[in-house]
C-alpha cells in the first residue's frame, strides 16, 4: 500500500512539469474580404503571454495590455509578421483597429483598406516564429471564392491567398 501511495504522490508532483513540457504554440488568424468596403478585415487570436513576450522583444521593455505604447507595439509586431502582397509584389498596408484581452487570449483586429479583390494576393504569417521554433500559424480566409485554410510553419514562404 505504501509503495502505491508513493507512486501516486510522485506522479501527482510531476504532473505540472509534464504539462508545461508539452505547451503548444499556435495562432489563428481569420481574414474576411469585405467587398462593399473593399477591405480585408483581419482578426488574430493570440496567446496573451506570447504576445507580451513579442512586444517586449519589439520595445526592449516589458509592457502589458493597457499600458502606454502597448497597442502601437502590437501593431508593429503584426505588421512585421503578417504580410499580404498584391500580385505585383507590393505590400498591402495593415492599419490598426483595436484589441481585446480575454484572460489568456488577446484578439487583435487590423484592416487592409483599398483591396477591391483578393485575386493575385499572397500571404505569409510568421507571428511568434522568432520566439518559438515549433510555432504554427493557421489562417482562415473568406472571400468571393469561398472559404479556405492555410497553415504556416517555420521556413514557409508566401502562399496564394
Amino acid at each position: 500500500m505504501r509503495r502505491w501511495l508513493a507512486v501516486v504522490v510522485l506522479l501527482t508532483g510531476l504532473a505540472p512539469v509534464a504539462a508545461d513540457a508539452h505547451k503548444f504554440y499556435v495562432s489563428l488568424t481569420t481574414i474576411d474580404h469585405n467587398v462593399g468596403e473593399q477591405s480585408l478585415e483581419i482578426t488574430m487570436r493570440l496567446f496573451a503571454d506570447d504576445l507580451e513576450r513579442a512586444v517586449a522583444r519589439e520595445t526592449g521593455k516589458p509592457l502589458t495590455h493597457g499600458q502606454p505604447g502597448f497597442d502601437a507595439a502590437v501593431l508593429a509586431v503584426v505588421q512585421r509578421a503578417l504580410t499580404v502582397r498584391q500580385a505585383d509584389g507590393r505590400p498591402v498596408t495593415l492599419t490598426w483597429v483595436g484589441l481585446e484581452n480575454k484572460v489568456d487570449v488577446t484578439w487583435v483586429y487590423v484592416e487592409a483598406p483599398k483591396v477591391p479583390s483578393t485575386a493575385g494576393l499572397t500571404l505569409r504569417d510568421t507571428i511568434f516564429m522568432d520566439l518559438f521554433p515549433d510555432q504554427v500559424n493557421m489562417v482562415h480566409v473568406k472571400d468571393a471564392r469561398g472559404r479556405r485554410a492555410l497553415d504556416f510553419r517555420g521556413g514557409d514562404s508566401f502562399k496564394p491567398f
